[in-house]
C-alpha cells in the first residue's frame, strides 16, 4: 500500500472517530452553556483550560515520543513475547511518570487556588477538571500502541462510548438543575473509567504486558521525552486563552469560550491527519516531501473551513447557544480566519518530530505561545474580546510561518533522514 493511501485511510478512520466525538462534545458544550449561562460557563471553561494546559505538563511529551517509537518499531520488529514485554515496560514507565507529574501538578494548582482565596465549589471544580484532563492524557498515552499498529477500532469505540457517557451524565445533571460541581464530577468519573477500559483492552489483546516499573525508570523515560515536553507544554498554552479572558470578566470568558469551542472542534481535521501521519513518515523515504504535501493539502482545507465559518458564524451561534451568546459572533469569525495557519502547522510539526528536529520546533512554538499570553490581555484591554481573538490570529499565523520556514531550512541544510 502506498504511503499516501495508508495516510488517507488512517486519517479517515481517525476523523470518523473524532467526528463522532465532535457531535457529542458540541452537544455537551451547548447543554452546559445553556444550563450555566455566560458567566458560570466562563468559569467552567477557564478551569477546563487550566486542566488542559496542566495535562500537557503531565503528558511531558510522552505520548508523541511513544507514538514515534512504536511507529518506527512496527515495521522492523516482529510481534512476539519480547516485544509485548518491552512495549508494556515503556507504557508502564510512562504511566508511572505521569502519575508522579499528576501529583506534583495538582498539588501546585490547588496551592495556587488556595493562596488566591478560592475554595469550596470552585476548588472542587479545579481539581475535578484537572483529574479529567489527566485521565484523558493517560488514555491517550496507552492508545499510542494501537495507533502505531494502525488498529483504530479500540480507539473508535472507547472514544464514542466515553463521549456518550459524558453526555448522558451531563444531561442528567442539567435535568436536576445542577451547578458546576456535579457536572465536573461526571467528567472525572467518566475519564477514569476510560483509562481503565483502554488499559484492560491493551493487556487482553496481547499488545502489551503491563508491569511494575521503579520510579527511576520512569524518570529516565522523562529525560528521553524531554525535548518534546517543552513543545507540548508551549502549544498547550493556547488552552489558557479562555482563562485569560475570564480573568477580566467571566461573562466575556463565556462568550469567548463558546467561540473557541466551535473552532477547536474543527481542529480534529489537522490533529487526526497529523497523528495518522506518524506511522507513514516512519517508513517513508522522503519525509520532507510527504510533510510538505500533507501540510499544503490541510492548509487548503483550512481555507475552506475559514470561509464557511466566517459566513455562517452568526446563525451558528444563534442556533447552538441562543441570543444570550450573540456577542461571540465577531470572536468566532476572527478565530475561523486563523484556521488555515492551524491546519498547516500540524503536519509540519509531525515531520520535524519524526526527523528529531525538536530544537527547530520549540524555537518557534515557545516564543509564539508565550507572546500570545502577553498579547491576549493587551488585546482585550484595547479592543475587548475581539482584541483577544485578534491576538490569537497573530499567534497562529506567526507560528505557522515559522514552522514552515524551519522545515524548508532543515531540508536545505540536509535531507530529513528516513527512519
Amino acid at each position: 500500500m502506498s504511503a499516501k493511501r495508508a495516510w488517507g485511510q488512517d486519517t479517515t478512520v481517525v476523523l470518523f472517530t473524532q467526528g463522532s466525538a465532535l457531535v457529542v462534545t458540541t452537544a455537551l458544550a451547548v447543554v452546559i452553556a445553556r444550563t450555566l449561562g455566560p458567566a458560570e460557563y466562563g468559569i467552567f471553561a477557564a478551569f477546563l483550560g487550566i486542566g488542559m494546559t496542566l495535562s500537557r505538563f503531565i503528558d511531558a511529551g510522552l505520548a508523541t515520543w511513544l507514538l514515534r517509537e512504536f511507529s518506527r518499531r512496527s515495521s522492523t520488529v516482529h510481534e512476539d513475547r519480547s516485544r509485548r514485554t518491552e512495549d508494556g515496560s515503556l507504557l508502564s514507565a510512562a504511566m508511572v511518570a505521569q502519575s508522579i507529574l499528576f501529583i506534583v501538578g495538582t498539588a501546585a494548582a490547588v496551592g495556587v487556588v488556595l493562596v488566591i482565596g478560592i475554595g469550596g465549589g470552585l476548588l472542587a471544580t479545579c481539581v475535578g477538571l484537572i483529574a479529567y484532563t489527566s485521565f484523558a492524557t493517560a488514555a491517550g498515552g496507552i492508545e499510542t500502541i494501537f495507533r502505531a499498529r494502525r488498529r483504530y477500532r479500540v480507539i473508535v469505540w472507547t472514544t464514542i462510548l466515553e463521549k456518550l457517557a459524558l453526555l448522558c451524565g451531563v444531561l442528567l445533571a442539567a435535568s436536576m438543575e445542577a451547578s458546576i460541581v456535579p457536572i465536573v464530577a461526571v467528567y472525572a468519573l467518566v475519564g477514569g473509567a476510560k483509562v481503565l477500559a483502554v488499559a484492560v483492552i491493551a493487556e487482553r489483546t496481547g499488545y502489551v504486558a503491563f508491569q511494575w516499573v521503579p520510579p527511576r525508570r520512569a524518570l529516565a523515560l522523562l529525560r528521553r521525552s524531554g525535548p518534546l515536553a517543552l513543545t507540548s507544554i508551549a502549544t498547550s498554552l493556547r488552552r489558557l486563552d479562555v482563562t485569560l479572558v475570564s480573568a477580566f470578566s467571566p461573562a466575556a470568558g463565556g462568550l469567548y469560550g463558546v467561540a473557541d469551542r466551535i473552532v477547536t472542534a474543527t481542529y480534529i481535521v489537522p490533529n487526526s491527519a497529523a497523528s495518522a501521519l506518524f506511522p507513514v513518515l516512519g517508513n517513508h523515504g522522503d519525509q520532507f516531501g510527504a510533510s510538505r504535501r500533507a501540510s499544503l493539502a490541510l492548509a487548503a482545507a483550512g481555507l475552506v473551513v475559514a470561509v464557511v465559518g466566517v459566513v455562517t458564524a452568526e446563525p451558528l451561534i444563534a442556533l447552538l447557544f441562543g441570543s444570550e451568546f450573540s456577542g461571540a459572533v465577531p470572536v468566532l469569525q476572527l478565530l475561523f480566519i486563523a484556521t488555515p495557519a492551524m491546519y498547516l502547522s500540524g503536519p509540519v510539526t509531525t515531520g520535524l518530530v519524526t526527523a528529531g528536529r525538536y530544537r527547530d520546533i520549540y524555537l518557534i512554538t515557545v516564543p509564539a505561545m508565550v507572546g500570545g499570553l502577553l498579547l491576549i490581555p493587551l488585546g482585550y484591554l484595547a479592543f475587548g474580546i475581539e482584541g483577544a481573538a485578534l491576538a490569537v490570529l497573530l499567534r497562529a499565523s506567526s507560528m505557522a510561518i515559522g514552522l514552515w520556514w524551519r522545515l524548508h531550512a532543515t531540508r536545505a541544510r540536509a535531507p530529513l533522514p528516513a527512519a
